[in-house]
């Protein structure tokens, strides 16, 4: 080989059907094999080589032009690129043992990314020099999407199969730390009644004081977490949704996709769930519904308002658009809500 020279690659072409996002006003970039693919709208392409072994997750910067990726490999590291000239801004080290399953931009200096097996981590850095601000345990499921608040990094949302975990960043001085709110994704309430773990006291017609102490069925199979949560989870009656996308407002809410058609709205600073549309509600007799959480479940009707959100109907025929697979997509725009996905 010495001989001919070092061989070079010229060009590649194959898509595996993950994200692909805009890096300026006119070029995708997208994974490919282990390289990363840039095309142009007038037809022109480029590829960039992984400098270190394949290319797992890719996530472009919002606002500057700047793109990360992590590597498929033991102890993987993350690259972080400027674009066009293609330098490395920064090598974001030990994040991870084994892979990386979502790395995420915010829209300032800072990245997120999340480990796999067997750490199951949330890792705040600063890719402008590498350095890794803090790290959160995350829940051990599959990762459906992570955003961060556009308007303050601080706050970051991460969607797993059947719920939402939103951390806020504490910082004093150099020192960072998060807080953890989980919310499970049910649109209903409970047909049996809720278990109560705590010691209760009664009192009887004697007037004879009994302590009773009510365990729930997790602790009496002898479980403990997490997989005293997953137990009860099992357990629960309601309907439980699929978070497919989300998306950030304004206000600090959050909007939610699911699988199944239902909108949902995390309120953020009661930090109550909150149907905003469901295309399927369960009948009174199968599901019991809670007014305090759950606002109209076909809240959305012609030329009506959605809560005190400034969102209206584009389409009357609503309820035949919003079905199964028609959310898997998001966006929040001055003029509205933007959803994409299939129709059946």
């Amino acid at each position: 080989m010495d001989s001919i020279g070092v061989p070079e690659l010229r060009w590649v072409k194959g898509y595996d059907g993950s994200r692909a996002r805009y890096i300026d006003r006119s070029t995708i970039v997208y994974t490919c094999g282990n390289n990363v693919s840039f095309i142009n709208e007038n037809g022109t392409s480029s590829v960039f080589t992984s400098p270190g072994e394949g290319v797992a997750c890719l996530d472009v910067h919002p606002l500057n032009k700047v793109f990360a990726f992590a590597e498929l490999c033991l102890n993987p590291r993350i690259f972080v690129f400027n674009y066009p000239d293609k330098t490395l801004i920064s090598e974001l080290k030990d994040g991870a043992q084994l892979e990386y399953s979502n790395v995420t931009f915010s829209s300032s200096d800072f990245l997120v990314s999340i480990s796999g097996v067997p750490d199951f981590k949330l890792s705040l850095w600063n890719y402008a020099n590498g350095e890794c601000l803090l790290t959160a345990p995350v829940v051990p499921e599959k990762i459906s999407s992570v955003v961060i608040n556009p308007a303050n990094w601080r706050q970051i949302s991460v969607a797993t199969d059947y719920k939402l975990s939103v951390y806020t960043v504490e910082q004093s001085d150099t020192q960072y730390s998060t807080l953890s709110s989980n919310i499970k994704l049910f649109v209903g309430d409970k047909q049996t009644d809720t278990v109560d773990d705590s010691v209760s006291h009664r009192h009887d017609a004697m007037a004879v004081h009994k302590l009773e102490l009510d365990m729930a069925p997790s602790a009496i199979a002898g479980l403990l977490e997490p997989e005293a949560e997953r137990f009860e989870d099992h357990r629960d009656p309601r309907i439980k949704c699929s978070p497919v996308s989300q998306c950030w407002t304004p206000a600090g809410d959050i909007l939610v996709g699911c699988e199944q058609g239902q909108l949902l709205r995390f309120d953020g600073e009661s930090k109550q769930l909150k149907v905003v549309f469901c295309p399927s509600m369960p009948s009174q007799d199968e599901v019991t519904r809670d007014a305090s959480i759950i606002r109209g479940a076909s809240l959305l009707s012609k030329d009506m308002t959605i809560m005190e959100e400034d969102f209206s109907i584009a389409n009357s025929d609503i309820d035949s658009l919003l079905t199964t697979g028609a959310l898997n997509c998001m966006a929040l725009h001055k003029k509205g809500l933007y959803i994409g996905g299939k129709v059946c």
